[in-house]
């Protein structure tokens, strides 16, 4: 507590004094006080480094000493921070022309007043600490003078390690073969199971890597429609209670193994190799490691920013002499957090306890968090880094440090989300103690009467909150610095929004009815957050300078909305600046104001037009594009909707550009000069409607020197997508030049008229090539240049009849072929033709297609062949099969008489789906089954009259789909106790059912029309069997006259009996109580027998959460044990004819949210008001097909309207017709929340 304490008090002197420090305090008349404050915290705090290792019988001394230090650190700020807050807002009077000087002399605001106020409150807090400094005199505690200065200073040779983040930092070390044994017992988890999920323990104690084996095995693992569940205990107690796969007990590592994640963490990529007698104390630390992965990346990021020395330091620490286990894990990581110099950096690290564990929280928030905390405060040095780029180097720091983990990265490599591991989080609880609440999470618990008792509020984060407004005293908040209130009901932010005038960060609703225009006060906002659809006001966002950060820039039509000349402030803006409604821009002139070329911190620029307007003055355009030249440092470029027919000069003087789009640039028929561009990395142009030619004007030869020799020189992916009239794209001078050195991957997708393509393609690896009417453009880039393809993707060219076989022998890594809706497709190629490197083919929509080549298919791990009209056969090898293939897809192939008889060969095969294959009479699956079979699907195949008899001994088998099969009577399958899934839906001879699946959790049973009474008692024993069941459905049989009791599917969660025309009643368990549905959450049922006058009985099942009734022509009411239903959230109800009222009792259902009633044409009152009203919870109401209830729903004048007008959460009214759409009425007033209803004819 009080090592905690002697950070935190220290961190809260350097901020006061850092205060303190500026020069503005001259202009108040005090600074005698503020500089006696200031030497006094001086003296302070270089008591805190004795104040650390307190002597016997000092500890309880210091800890007071030290809680009353921190204390009046915080008043200290806080005091400090009312006078930053009357600075700020008497700078926002003066700029809002406020000149009522006779009003403020008399206000607590005045500036006499305040002063007279403030000194008062600086004198108590001196005296307050000259009676702190007596205190530690007396407890013979001894300052250290040391510089405050120096604490504060935050030059780069104080940080602790760089900010390169290794992408491949979770790969593990040691475990591949662990992984491996993982996922072969998981593919393989028969071992005569009865439970109804595999449940797999990886044991071992904290640090050891559980959970990013786990991500691996995830990875690894082609995972089913039913994961397993993967238990990571420290013990074996817990994974004893559920477990019932064999168990994994995680061994710790090597000490080489140590030694190499503790050397990729040490020393940084790129640096010289260490001094041999270096690494033999590395090695000497990885052997101390114990074997404990995360020990070793610890030390490692601790080891980093230290010399040999330092590195010596920690093998003679007494924290070895603790025992192995957690507690010895958690002495290092507290080591390597002492080893953070910085006291602002613990408290950041500190401040992580705030987040559950296991939360994943986002970089740019966090940073956000800490900022508004204080910590990433500017020194007095005025060329001193910014609080976001210092926010990010913590960042960086504590990732490099292992206090950090599982990054998630964007598309561009930028971290935006990460977590913490659980004992980190464990030490970052144990090191925050702080008394002082500075931030508030809530969801929105009396918010209004909390909020007054915490003045001192740093930071509100309201997201998610249950709320629907924000209380006026809002702007009582003074000290605010972040305020989040996404995702929250709140339509509108009170006013007093204004006086937050250290406002930093402000996040809002995306659906405000409006933007606040208080907001234009808050002039040292960073960070604000809105949704793109909220209109915001002129003169708001050209104030806000300091703003770092927008999500985008809407200019206005005219006066509705800002003009682009107030961005032209705004030039402290960083990363992604977005510009829309770029057409209300007049001319280049006023393009110029938006002062982009000043906006060096700019990365990502997107300057979007409206798509649909009339482009008749596309000189204009070209001038505004022109006009908006950004600065040079820029990255990524994206341009939407431009109509000029030329790009700007500026692109071409881009050299830093990495990334650009061009979209639905509908008039340009060229393209920029982007060859010449050194960093270009990625280009992508769509929707390029009116470009003709690719040529000299795209690879800018003409303005590159020969001595360069590279086009396009840093170039990975080039995608051209919907330009429909590009005819040509010409070939470089490749006998002068180097053209395209590393494109990786190329995309030519509906380019129809394209006849000509570049054939020098050195490194591509990646061709998608889609809708194009020429086969010739892809004979150019696959020609036998071409050496270095893995995947190529060919869909809809007309003209190709088959590859060319140079190219496959060329490309000997193809792993990836992908041709679909190729028509004139007869052979992909030779039979001769053998590809070793092929792991992936699919060939769909080929209707010509006849054979496919046995060289093919050797190394296989995926294959699809479907709509290929007259493929007759499939090659497989008769010994041995394809032993990789592991998933097998043949669909609507109507050829195809029969399988191959290697199929029974292929020992790794996992899916098999078989689909609208009319010939195919057998399976070929023997007796020595498919051992890793998990999932078979067969599917409209008339000529199949048994599934195959080795299908018993496919003892991995969980889930199998037979449909549209009217040949197959039976199914035999008894021995498949794996099983976990079976569907049998329009097996129209079907006479017997398989039993005995004791872990059968879904039971689907549909369209068997010719059920025998035989059919029906096989039925109900084997129904009786199945105790693990946990969703049934049977519909769609109309003979089925009884279906047996439910009583022992104790786990049944999802019921559905319908369109059974022959019951006439509802099973046991369902029509009578004996509460052996105690799970059943979701029931579908009806209709029945025709003739009936009353719907079945049901019993009252208290913990059903969804009803679907359907009803038929004779039934005039409702069941009425529905009303006792007090758990139902979802009720729907359709085709009770007989129907005219709904009943009063469904205003009971108080859980009720979703009602549809849907096909009563009779149908035409509601339950009253009063019982409406009850529904508070009801959010949507859907009401289709009926008619007559249509007519009295009509909006204000229908006699049914006032009952839905009351429905809380309101937002929208939608009418339909199925025939004609009529004149849609207006929202009605008043209305607030989320009612739909869709009245059909």
């Amino acid at each position: 507590m009080a090592e905690f304490l002697t950070f935190a008090a220290q961190e809260m002197l350097i901020k006061v004094a850092s205060v303190t420090a500026q020069e503005f305090n001259l202009v108040w008349g005090f600074k005698g006080e503020l500089t006696k404050l200031r030497e006094s915290l001086v003296i302070l705090d270089a008591m805190l480094q004795d104040a650390e290792h307190p002597k016997q019988n000092q500890g309880k001394a210091v800890k007071l000493w030290l809680e009353k230090l921190e204390d009046i650190a915080h008043h200290a700020d806080d005091v400090l921070d009312d006078y930053g807050y009357e600075l700020l807002r008497r700078k926002v009077e003066l700029q809002n022309q406020i000149k009522k000087k006779v009003q403020h002399f008399f206000s607590l605001s005045n500036p006499i007043v305040f002063r007279v106020k403030i000194t008062h409150k600086i004198k108590k807090m001196n005296a307050y600490l000259e009676s702190l400094n007596k205190m530690a005199s007396n407890m013979g505690l001894v300052a250290n003078m040391r510089s405050l200065e120096a604490t504060t200073s935050h030059d780069i040779s104080d940080r602790e390690t760089d900010s390169g983040f290794k992408k491949d930092e979770n790969n593990i070390v040691g475990r591949d073969g662990v992984v491996s044994d993982i996922v072969k017992a998981l593919t393989n988890s028969n071992n005569n199971r009865e439970n109804d999920l595999s449940v797999l323990a990886i044991v071992g104690m904290g640090g050891l890597g559980k959970t990013t084996l786990a991500k691996s095995v995830c990875l690894e693992l082609l995972i089913p429609k039913e994961p397993p569940s993967l238990l990571l205990p420290r013990s074996d107690k817990a994974a004893k209670i559920v477990e019932n796969l064999p168990r994994f007990d995680l061994r710790k590592l090597s000490d080489h193994e140590c030694w190499l994640i503790l050397k990729d963490k040490a020393v940084p990529v790129g640096s010289t190799p260490i001094p041999e007698d270096q690494e033999n104390i590395g090695r000497e630390i990885a052997k101390k490691c114990g074997g404990v992965p995360l020990m070793a990346k610890v030390l490692g990021g601790m080891m980093r920013s230290k010399n040999r020395n330092g590195w010596q330091s920690i093998v003679e620490s007494d924290i070895w002499d603790l025992p192995d286990g957690e507690k010895r894990i958690l002495s290092i990581l507290k080591l390597s957090f002492d080893d953070l110099r910085s006291p602002s950096l613990k408290q950041c690290f500190a401040y992580c306890s705030n987040f559950i564990k296991d939360f994943e929280f986002g970089k740019d928030d966090l940073i956000q968090l800490w900022m508004a905390q204080g910590w990433l405060h500017s020194s007095s040095d005025k060329n001193d880094v910014e609080m976001e780029v210092r926010g990010n180097e913590y960042f960086y720091i504590l990732l490099e440090k292992s206090f950090f983990q599982d990054v998630t990265t964007d598309g561009r490599g930028n971290i935006i989300y990460c977590k913490m591991h659980d004992l980190v989080h464990d030490l970052a609880e144990s090191v925050s103690k702080s008394k002082n609440l500075r931030s508030l999470f809530s969801k929105g618990e009396a918010l209004g009467s909390t909020l007054p008792r915490f003045k001192a509020l740093r930071v509100l984060n309201l997201y998610e909150a249950d709320i629907q407004e924000l209380p006026i005293s809002l702007g009582k908040l003074k000290h605010l610095r972040y305020l989040n209130v996404m995702k929250t009901g709140v339509k509108a932010i009170p006013k007093s929004i204004g006086q937050l005038y250290h406002l930093q960060t402000l996040k809002m609703p995306y659906h405000l009815d409006e933007f606040p225009k208080e907001i234009a006060n808050l002039i040292n906002l960073r960070h604000v957050y809105y949704g793109k659809h909220v209109k915001v006001p002129i003169g708001i966002l050209g104030r806000l300078t300091n703003l770092r950060s927008l999500p985008f820039f809407k200019v206005g039509e005219e006066a509705a909305g800002p003009g682009i000349e107030e961005l032209g402030s705004l030039n402290q803006l960083k990363d992604t600046l977005s510009i829309y409604g770029l057409e209300n821009v007049r001319d280049g002139e006023e393009a110029q104001k938006a002062n982009l070329a000043e906006k060096k911190h700019v990365r990502n620029l997107v300057l979007r037009w409206k798509f649909s307007r009339p482009s008749n003055n596309v000189d204009n355009e070209e001038d505004v594009l022109e006009g908006l030249r950004p600065h040079s440092n820029l990255e990524f470029l994206e341009i939407e909707g431009f109509m000029g027919v030329k790009f700007p000069s500026w692109l071409f003087l881009s050299n830093n550009l990495k990334e650009i789009e061009l979209f639905e640039c509908n008039k340009c028929e060229g393209v920029p000069i982007l060859g010449h561009l050194p960093n270009l990395v990625h280009v992508k142009m769509m929707r390029m409607e009116n470009l003709k030619c690719l040529g000299s004007e795209f690879y800018g030869y003409d303005h590159v020197s020969y001595a360069k020799a590279a086009l396009f020189p840093a170039l990975k992916k080039l995608r051209i997508e919907e330009a429909r009239n590009l005819t040509e794209w010409m070939e470089a001078p490749t006998d002068r030049l180097r053209v395209f050195p590393c494109l990786e991957k190329l995309s030519l997708i509906r380019c129809d008229k394209l006849t000509s393509a570049p054939s020098h393609f050195p490194s591509l690896k990646k061709l998608r090539i889609e809708c194009m009417d020429s086969w010739i453009p892809i004979a150019s880039i696959v020609s036998s240049q071409l050496t270095t393809l893995i995947h190529l993707d060919i869909e809809g060219i007309n003209g190709f009849t088959s590859l060319p076989e140079g190219m496959l022998n060329a490309n000997k890594n193809l792993a990836h072929l992908n041709i679909s809706g190729c028509s004139e497709l007869t052979c992909i190629a030779s039979q001769e033709l053998v590809v070793e490197s092929l792991q992936l083919l699919r060939i769909w929509g080929c209707p010509k297609l006849r054979y496919l080549p046995d060289g093919l298919l050797h190394s296989l791990e995926y294959m699809t062949i479907g709509d290929c009209e007259s493929l007759e056969s499939i090659p497989f090898p008769e010994n041995g099969g394809l032993p990789s293939l592991r998933t097998l897809d043949i669909g609507k192939c109507p050829q195809l008489s029969s399988l191959p008889e290697g199929l029974q060969y292929c020992t790794s095969l996992q899916y098999l789906t078989i689909e609208g294959c009319s010939k195919i009479t057998c399976i070929p699956i023997t007796s020595k089954g498919l051992p890793s079979l998990r999932q078979l699907v067969v599917t409209d195949c008339p000529e199949l009259s048994s599934l195959p008899s080795g299908l018993g001994y496919c003892t991995s088998l969980q889930e199998l789909s037979i449909q549209k099969c009217q040949k197959v009577s039976s199914i035999s399958i008894d021995s498949l106790i794996s099983l976990r899934s079976l569907t049998i839906g329009n097996v129209e001879c079907l006479s017997t059912l398989p039993v005995g699946f004791t872990s059968l959790r879904e039971l689907t049973i549909g369209g068997c029309k010719s059920t025998s009474p035989q059919f029906e008692l096989q039925f109900c024993a084997s129904l009786q069997l199945l105790v693990s069941l946990q969703d049934l459905s049977i519909t769609n049989c109309p003979n089925l006259e009884t279906i047996p009791s439910l009583d022992k599917l104790t786990s049944l969660d999802r019921l559905e009996i319908s369109e059974c025309s022959g019951l006439k009643c509802l099973p046991s368990g369902v029509a009578s109580s004996s509460h052996c549905l105690s799970r059943l959450k979701t029931l579908i049922i009806g209709p029945f027998w025709a003739e009936l006058d009353s719907f079945p009985t049901i019993q009252v099942i208290p913990q059903l959460e969804s009803l679907s009734l359907n009803g038929w022509p004779k039934l005039k009411s409702l069941p009425e044990q529905i009303q006792h239903f007090t758990s139902l959230t979802d009720l729907d109800v359709r085709s009770f004819d007989g129907l005219e009222a709904v009943p009063e009792w469904l205003g009971n259902l108080a859980s009720l949210e979703y009602l549809w009633i849907g096909d009563c044409k009779n149908v035409m009152y509601l339950p009253s008001v009063e019982a409406m009203h009850r529904l508070t919870k009801l959010n949507r109401l859907r009401i289709s097909g009926c008619p007559l209830l249509k007519e009295k729903c009509a909006e204000e004048s229908g006699p049914e309207w006032p009952k839905i007008y009351h429905i809380p959460n309101l937002y929208r009214l939608v009418r339909r017709e199925s025939e004609s759409i009529k004149k849609c009425p207006p929202i009605a007033k008043g209305i607030n929340s989320s009612l739909l209803i869709e009245i059909c004819k």
